[in-house]
């Protein structure tokens, strides 16, 4: 990506379809306080309408934001990733691996194997999907459309030792139940699903911290994100009570075998 494309990015232009445009930003740039008031409310629409943190950016040449942009992910490298290179490049080769035989089979498959409670649809104006597992994400999914290609970052899965999985798969479920937050938050999913805004009306919350605790609820099987390029909603597990039940009562079961 060229300097200037990749500053537009960041600010949330997605092309010419979107609420934030080119000429929007060009316009924010050169000190437009109309312009920088939409992107603002488009970026943060929890926030004061004037935001100190965009306005800075702004007054940064596309040129410098790229330069910072690639010092600060080599300093990710250098100061994270690069004692653990050889061993985290052998994870990743045997998860795209994993991945390339089931996708083999569907592409659907696919995608809800590699990431737990996404259920993306594809529109005709997505052309192909890029996985890419992650080290830095979880337990999040982080998805990006540019172009006509949908990236979905997924967590790179765990490592278990043996009979570990079922284990801590059942303190993440019942971790995310036990908060009067994320209880509510199951009970208004009970019948239909709800995007993000329906939630956050209903339950009197903002949605900052309300993705937070769908990110727990999702991460322990418990809300699927249903995407398409149109729409993004949360559901309830509709088995969710059986798989509470059923997880507790295997790893019992387990345990007196042993």
């Amino acid at each position: 990506m060229d300097a200037q494309q990749l500053y537009e990015f960041l600010v949330g232009c997605r092309g010419h379809s979107g609420s934030i445009t080119p000429v929007l930003v060009q316009q924010a740039i050169i000190g437009d306080s109309i312009a920088r008031l939409k992107i603002g409310k488009a970026l943060f629409p929890d926030e004061p309408a004037e935001d100190d943190q965009l306005v800075r950016f702004l007054a940064i040449p596309s040129r410098r934001v790229k330069a910072l942009l690639l010092r600060i992910i080599n300093g990710w490298y250098v100061e994270v990733f690069r004692n653990e290179e050889r061993e985290l490049a052998v994870r990743l080769a045997n998860e795209a691996r994993t991945k390339r035989t089931i996708g083999g089979s569907s592409p659907s498959r696919l995608l809800r194997a590699s990431a737990i409670g996404l259920n993306y649809l594809p529109r005709g104006s997505v052309k192909s999907i890029l996985l890419v597992p992650s080290i830095i994400c979880r337990p999040s999914i982080i998805t990006i459309r540019f172009g006509r290609t949908r990236f979905f970052f997924y967590p790179l899965p765990d490592e278990w030792r043996d009979g570990e999985e079922l284990s801590v798969q059942l303190v993440k479920i019942h971790r995310a139940l036990a908060d009067e937050g994320r209880l509510r938050i199951l009970r208004s999913l009970i019948r239909t699903g709800k995007t993000l805004e329906t939630l956050s009306r209903e339950l009197g919350q903002s949605p900052q911290p309300l993705t937070a605790q769908l990110i727990i609820l999702r991460d322990a099987g418990l809300v699927t994100l249903r995407m398409d390029e149109r729409r993004t909603s949360f559901e309830m597990r509709h088995s969710l009570p059986s798989v509470v039940f059923r997880t507790l009562q295997t790893y019992l079961r387990e345990s007196r075998s042993r």
